[in-house]
């Protein structure tokens, strides 16, 4: 009976340590995504074009008017000459990010301005920066 013990035990550690390796490699695949996209506008249509790093299952737009899409690489036409806060968010099953940006078609006089800034920590997450990206007649900034 010793033996028939001994052998059991055996099969039982060499199934946690699998096991064990196993669930340390699903961990080590997770994915970082990072939302990221560029535009080309012509008059009042823009083409929205993703340069976000995932394999995203989910890409959601907001074109800042009121208007949503969920292609990735849409094209959108705006009612008028303005600007607008852009969104993209991108989502698996193992991240999200979202990251917006000003689409300027012409709406800011001399005389305007639009206070916007983006944000982003470093590689360890300790530290945040801030990127002012205001637009228009700016005479001082308060952060």
């Amino acid at each position: 009976m010793g033996k028939q013990y001994t052998f059991y035990h055996l099969q039982t550690l060499a199934l946690v340590a699998v096991l064990s390796i196993f669930s340390i490699s699903l961990y080590a695949q997770k994915e970082t995504c990072i939302a990221d996209f560029e535009t080309d506008s012509q008059n009042l249509t823009v083409i929205f074009t993703s340069t976000s790093n995932t394999s995203a299952i989910e890409i959601s737009w907001d074109f800042g008017d009121g208007s949503y899409s969920t292609e990735t690489n849409p094209v959108h036409t705006y009612a008028d000459s303005s600007i607008y806060l852009a969104c993209l968010q991108v989502a698996n099953d193992t991240c999200f990010d979202e990251t917006c940006k000003i689409v300027d078609l012409g709406g800011v006089n001399s005389d305007d301005c639009l206070a916007y800034y983006e944000y982003g920590t470093t590689e360890n997450d300790l530290e945040i920066n801030y990127f002012n990206l205001s637009i228009g007649n700016i005479d001082s900034v308060l952060w």
